[in-house]
């Protein structure tokens, strides 16, 4: 679904590469923990310019091949574990519970009267905060604020950095690390995370912390989490707040995983993850959000001057190099000439194209609000249109039916390298667009044929009932898991 089991060159490139740098590094630690397992993405940032030259290069390839045949194969190499020691403070209770700030309106709901740890880690999470009222039993952790006071001894700096020197020495030939630039970035990444591991096992062994949440566990924070989990033999638990790929969780190390429903259950299953640590919730990140939705569609039509006939088409970006979401903006303005339909462009946050001077006055039918959250436009709106992203789920449990975009897309190490986009298309979510023919089709079709927008609506219907788990609140469910896990 997320990621094809099948390892094509970039995969094999980049987790070969991976093993290398975990097994080679593997002495460079901080309480036993090995610190190159909280680099992998940075590392990855750093590789990309080595995978995309020798992606070609079979001879290459083969070397980097190792015993990896499936992504399960990748989870089981990758996976690397801290030696656990004696549990903490045996005989004190350990009830406080970690978890990011994101996830407040879980804890407000459900743990008003647990002692609650919000990790601050962005803007975005100090906004959150500003929206509430905290009680007195819940703590904010703002380990940006934090991290300026957590100093590394000019001895352990030293021996770190000695450690490194060695290595990449002994390895010089690598075409990685044996290289000047590398050595220069290891050291500063590490200690940049040896402060972060420093500080976060500082807080698990001052506060009495029996339980972790987290929904990025491949960030630093995240990894550093998982693995003082491990070390300190304290349930972890990852959930998912957005649609995830191998690039975002593999290697993953959490005790507990809270899925959307079927597809990311039987993914993770795929890759290793036994059934038994898989629990599906529903998600939580759409119970938090779609409570601030307060327009009604006929002022929302009102507002932005959209005829009463017309049927609402949102287009919801992801942040392509330009010439796709140029492309895709030139089969809508092809495709809705003399049609009953306005089209709302929502960008995403990191699309930086200037769609407001790409629309001229002749495209009256293409609106561009900026003062609507995403939700307010959702849930007005007929059809969702996107590439794949988290909106589309979205739509889906609001009974929209889905047009799935699929522009040519060249080969990208970031954002387009195993089959992610086509989630859609295998889901079934939807009708599949390739081009303006295709576009201009559907739209002539649905103008003409009101079953076929009810075909489309049952369409993302199953797709959103196997996608998303819709038995009970998210909240709830994760709150019982929470409660179980105390329990033992």
């Amino acid at each position: 679904m997320y990621g094809g089991e099948v390892l094509n060159a970039h995969l094999i490139l980049r987790y070969g590469l991976t093993k290398e740098f975990f097994e080679t590094f593997r002495s460079v630690t901080f309480s036993r923990i090995e610190l190159p397992l909280l680099m992998v993405l940075e590392y990855y940032k750093y590789i990309q310019p080595i995978v995309d030259k020798n992606i070609s290069n079979r001879k290459y390839r083969r070397q980097k091949r190792y015993p990896f045949k499936s992504m399960k194969d990748v989870q089981r190499v990758l996976f690397r574990s801290p030696p656990p020691i004696k549990k903490l403070d045996r005989n004190k209770e350990r009830k406080a519970i970690l978890m990011p700030a994101a996830f407040l309106p879980l804890a407000l709901k459900h743990l008003k009267k647990d002692h609650v740890i919000l990790i601050v880690s962005t803007k975005k999470d100090t906004l959150l905060l500003q929206k509430y009222k905290l009680p007195s039993n819940f703590e904010v952790f703002y380990i940006g604020k934090e991290m300026k006071s957590i100093e590394i001894s000019n001895k352990r700096r030293g021996r770190m950095e000695k450690i490194i020197r060695e290595i990449c020495l002994e390895n010089k030939t690598h075409e990685v690390f044996g290289t000047p630039s590398f050595q220069e970035w290891l050291i500063k990444k590490s200690l940049k995370v040896m402060k972060e591991m420093k500080l976060l096992k500082g807080l698990i062994r001052q506060k009495p912390i029996g339980l972790i949440l987290h929904h990025a566990e491949l960030s630093s924070t995240g990894g550093a989490l998982s693995l003082l989990a491990l070390r300190y033999e304290l349930p972890f638990i990852n959930v998912q707040y957005n649609l995830t790929t191998d690039v975002s969780i593999i290697p993953s190390r959490a005790s507990q995983y809270c899925v959307w429903g079927n597809h990311s259950q039987n993914w993770l299953m795929s890759k290793g993850i036994p059934k038994t640590k898989i629990h599906k919730v529903g998600s939580l990140r759409f119970e938090i959000e779609n409570n601030t939705t307060k327009v009604k569609r006929q002022d929302l039509m009102k507002e932005l001057k959209i005829p009463t006939n017309h049927q609402i088409v949102l287009w919801t970006t992801q942040p392509f190099p330009e010439e796709i979401n140029r492309l895709i903006l030139q089969w809508i303005k092809m495709s809705i000439k003399d049609r009953p339909f306005t089209v709302i462009i929502k960008p995403h946050p990191n699309d930086k194209l200037d769609y407001r001077n790409l629309i001229n006055g002749a495209d009256q039918n293409i609106l561009l609000p900026t003062n609507y959250e995403l939700y307010d436009l959702l849930v007005n709106a007929d059809y969702c249109m996107t590439v794949s992203s988290n909106t589309a789920v979205e739509a889906a449990t609001e009974n929209k039916g889905i047009f799935v975009l699929q522009p040519p897309m060249k080969y990208d190490f970031f954002q387009n390298y195993n089959g992610y986009h086509e989630h859609l298309v295998k889901a079934n979510a939807g009708v599949v667009i390739k081009n303006e023919r295709n576009m201009k089709h559907l739209l002539k079709e649905l103008a003409v044929n009101p079953q076929y927008q009810k075909s489309l609506i049952k369409k993302s219907q199953q797709f959103a009932l196997e996608t998303v788990d819709q038995r009970g609140n998210a909240t709830d469910r994760i709150c019982q898991l929470i409660r179980t896990l105390q329990a033992n």
